[in-house]
C-alpha cells in the first residue's frame, strides 16, 4: 500500500502488526489549501500563518510529534482531587 507518511502512521495503530517504510530518498509531496478567489482576506491570513509556523519550527514540531512519534517531554499528570488531595491512588 502506498500512501502518505501521516496516514500510515494512523494506519499502524489500526493495525500494530503492520509498520511504515519511508523510501530512499525522501520524496516530498506539496500541499494545497484551497481558497475561494473572491476572499482575500482569508488566503492573507493562511499564507501569513504557514509562514509563521515555518519561521518559528512548528511544521517541523508537530509533524515529528504526530508523525515520528517524537517527544522530548513528558507533561506530569494533570491535577486531581483523589490523588492530590484524598491520596487515594499514586
Amino acid at each position: 500500500m502506498i500512501d502518505s507518511a501521516e496516514e500510515g502512521a494512523a494506519w499502524t495503530i489500526l493495525y500494530p502488526l503492520f509498520a511504515v517504510v519511508v523510501p530512499r530518498p525522501v520524496i516530498q509531496l506539496p500541499i494545497v489549501y484551497q481558497v475561494a478567489p473572491d476572499n482575500p482576506g482569508l488566503l492573507r491570513a493562511m499564507n501569513d500563518w504557514l509562514a509563521l509556523e515555518k519561521a518559528t519550527g512548528g511544521i517541523d514540531e508537530i509533524y515529528d510529534y504526530w508523525v515520528e512519534g517524537k517527544t522530548e517531554q513528558v507533561d506530569p499528570p494533570r491535577w486531581s482531587v483523589i490523588r492530590d488531595v484524598l491520596g487515594w491512588v499514586d
